[in-house]
């Protein structure tokens, strides 16, 4: 049975607005390792062009 069916509607809305919070989370963590690697990899080629 799936977990939606058996919660009351306004359990359903609040378990639909965790489940959104935590794509959102999930995205902003991978936005900020995808940022993280781009300036890594801006200051690697910058010390090997300063050499």
């Amino acid at each position: 049975m799936y977990l939606l069916q058996i919660l009351e509607p306004d359990q359903q809305t609040l378990f639909r607005e965790w489940q959104d919070k935590e794509l959102a989370l999930e995205y902003m963590k991978k936005e900020w390792i995808y940022v993280r690697g781009v300036q890594d990899g801006i200051k690697i080629l910058s010390q090997f062009y300063s050499e």
